[in-house]
């Protein structure tokens, strides 16, 4: 499995799956890199191919397309670490040492962390060695249930634009609370802030550029997000770049790629859309079902080799 926790996938399968003691199954987390690979949970997928290889009597293997796990996937961050921890001979850590790769923008580099209260922000130079010249409470830029942040933040640097979205939950509530830089300057530029209210938690949120449309439009900033769904919403690029009025919409149903095409569509006949989101405001969602039936199919994941082996 790539996932991040093979202990948990292998209690689960073998106590609800496939009903025999842990110690007849053997789970191998390869080397997945990222946030230890797709996060977490046991995956729809490593249940069927489990049940398919022993069903064939030969093992299996099945590949997610991009689509699917960009839906359905619990990620990590889009980031990169490296690690050095420092141990004496007693076995106790010593040091610990950690460099991150992230997004960078063409003066500056954001950081955000989880606190005990919402999401700190940091925003670097890019001298040598890097500065901080700027700190702040995400949850400072916010008004109404985003006033009070719950941290998990994302952090974006939108390449074609120029400019910053950052990103976190509300202390109380169903909200994405998101805020984009009104220059390619995040530390006296200012920040325009939405609110999304969501139907459910929108737990794990992603985000992406999708930086053009059909017509030549400015695109969607698109979310995935675990809450109920699974959902994507499509965020009206073009009026959140000028602090305007930004509509929304959540899709929900039809496949992965018919998701991720409607949702992107949308910005192409904005008058079918319902929901609008104003600066600062709560707005509403829109569900879509592009076909009759709900889209089923668990979350995904980047690689998945299922080899059943019952021991003795």
């Amino acid at each position: 499995t790539t996932s991040q926790n093979p202990h948990l996938v292998r209690l689960l399968m073998c106590a609800f799956v496939m009903g025999i003691p842990e110690h007849k199954v053997r789970i191998v987390s390869p080397d997945v890199g990222g946030g230890f690979g797709s996060k977490i949970p046991n995956y729809a997928e490593e249940i069927i191919v489990t049940w398919a290889s022993k069903r064939v009597g030969r093992p299996v293997k099945w590949t997610a397309q991009r689509s699917e796990s960009f839906l359905s996937d619990t990620h990590g961050r889009g980031q990169t670490s490296r690690v050095q921890l420092a141990i004496d001979n007693d076995g106790a850590f010593r040091a610990l040492w950690t460099e991150t790769v992230g997004d960078i923008g063409a003066n500056y580099y954001i950081q955000s962390i989880n606190t005990g209260g919402g999401a700190d922000v940091r925003i670097w130079d890019k001298g040598i060695p890097p500065n901080v010249i700027s700190t702040f409470r995400m949850d400072n830029l916010g008004t109404g249930a985003c006033a009070g942040g719950f941290g998990d933040p994302i952090v974006i640097y939108d390449r074609q634009a120029g400019r910053w979205l950052i990103s976190e939950f509300a202390g109380s509530g169903n909200h994405l609370c998101v805020y984009i830089s009104q220059t390619g300057d995040p530390v006296s530029g200012g920040w325009f802030a939405y609110d999304f209210n969501t139907p459910s938690f929108p737990d794990y949120p992603k985000y992406a550029v999708w930086a053009t449309d059909a017509n030549d439009g400015d695109g969607s900033y698109i979310v995935t997000a675990n809450d109920g769904g699974p959902g994507v919403y499509a965020l009206n690029r073009g009026e959140m770049l000028t602090g305007g009025a930004a509509q929304f919409i959540r899709v929900v149903g039809g496949s992965a790629d018919e998701q991720l095409r409607i949702a992107a569509a949308y910005l192409i006949n904005r008058e079918a859309v319902s929901g609008k989101m104003h600066a600062g405001s709560a707005g509403r969602y829109c569900n879509v079902e592009p076909v009759v039936h709900q889209y089923a199919r668990g979350p995904g994941v980047g690689r998945l080799d299922s080899f059943f082996h019952q021991g003795e």
